[in-house]
């Protein structure tokens, strides 16, 4: 499973580099922190998923304070649709949302499907600043800063 972290941020600097991984972020350092500033412009969730081979989206972990606390998903819920499009077709657009407005989810929970009322917000700069962070440290000074790693 790929594990999308839809709650992002943490900065630090590391000096050196680590043993190359699979998992590094496939864009250069530039292109991927233009890519982290359109996250301030999109709806916020406030969870961690696991997407498996078949595109199903896990939750697996839910942010203390965020929309989607607020709306009542939890770990183990299967996020299937947001304002009645599909995951995907709602992850790859996300435009056109009113901050501080409410959507409409639902969750598969255990054996059926919940509606729930997922508030709109922008992601908080304090969590997007730990989440670009956390992402630099592991997928690109993990690799002293290169664009490829290095194979030994």
């Amino acid at each position: 499973m790929k594990r999308l972290f839809v709650f992002v941020a943490l900065a630090a600097m590391v000096l050196g580099a680590a043993p190359a991984r699979a998992d590094k972020c496939p864009l250069d350092i530039h292109a991927c922190l233009q890519a982290f500033a359109h996250m301030r412009d999109r709806p916020w969730l406030g969870v961690e998923i696991d997407t498996d081979s078949l595109g199903v989206r896990h939750v697996v972990r839910v942010v203390e304070g965020s929309p989607a606390a607020q709306a009542g998903i939890k770990p183990g819920d299967v996020l299937r649709k947001i304002d009645g499009q599909s995951m995907n077709d709602w992850f790859a657009g996300r435009s056109g949302w009113v901050m501080n407005s409410v959507a409409s989810c639902v969750v598969e929970r255990g054996d059926r499907e919940t509606k729930l009322a997922l508030p709109l917000r922008a992601i908080p700069e304090d969590v997007l600043d730990r989440m670009i962070g956390k992402h630099m440290l592991e997928e690109h000074l993990a690799y002293g800063g290169e664009s490829e790693p290095e194979v030994h």
